[in-house]
Formats: structure tokens, C-alpha cells, sequence
């Protein structure tokens, strides 16, 4: 399975968007993130939701060490959900790019997300 393959680089943003497969809530997908980045040993710091999509919910997960970067993942739920991997050009550190499509990987082989685009 090639998750990268979604990559997007626009505006120089590493973007990955995944469709739940059934209905997700907001502590499902909480607790895959928490699972995913306890593997890690990566934080997790929830960050509520996104001004530009109320109703979402937002994360910030780092790696264990400082300078390892930044992934961002949002649940945009209007009316059709999906979940946003993100990274920042000014947060890609030395772990978060490879993190966020190994992060994907993981969610996709829980059987609860499905790849959005196939390219």
C-alpha cells in the first residue's frame, strides 16, 4: 500500500487525507493517534478545533526529540468525514515527514480509513 502517493507539496505542506471507512468519533480516533504515538514515544497535545472548520477536531503530535517535528491531524466532520495528516514546511524536523505517512499507514491497516485518492 503506497499512502505516499497522496502526497500533496502545495504551498509547501505535506498533506495526506484519508476517509473514514464507517462512522468516527472524535475518542476513536483519539485513541488510534494515542496508540499510534505511544509506539513512538511521540506526544500528542490536543489543540480543540480549527477556526476555519468548526466542528473539527485538531492534534499536534512530536516526536521525542526536540527538532524531530511536527504532524498535525484534523477530523473535519461536515457532513462527509475526513482526516487531515499534515506537516508544515516551517515543522518537518527530522522525523515528522516520514512520520505522518507511517502514521497514515496505521491508521489505513486499522481497517477504519481508507485512502482518499489514488493516484
Amino acid at each position: 500500500m503506497k499512502v505516499w502517493t497522496n502526497l500533496s507539496r502545495l504551498n509547501h505542506v505535506l498533506k495526506i487525507r484519508l476517509t473514514p471507512t464507517g462512522e468516527i468519533k472524535v475518542t476513536q480516533l483519539t485513541l488510534l493517534l494515542s496508540k499510534w504515538a505511544s509506539q513512538l514515544e511521540a506526544k500528542i497535545v490536543p489543540q480543540g478545533t480549527l477556526r476555519t472548520y468548526p466542528g473539527s477536531r485538531h492534534w499536534h503530535i512530536t516526536g521525542a526529540s526536540r527538532g524531530s517535528g511536527t504532524v498535525e491531524v484534523t477530523l473535519i466532520s461536515n457532513g462527509e468525514s475526513e482526516v487531515w495528516i499534515v506537516v508544515h514546511a516551517n515543522r518537518r524536523g527530522s522525523w515528522a515527514e516520514e512520520a505522518h505517512k507511517r502514521l497514515a499507514h496505521f491508521l489505513i491497516e486499522t481497517g477504519r480509513f481508507a485512502s482518499q485518492y489514488a493516484h
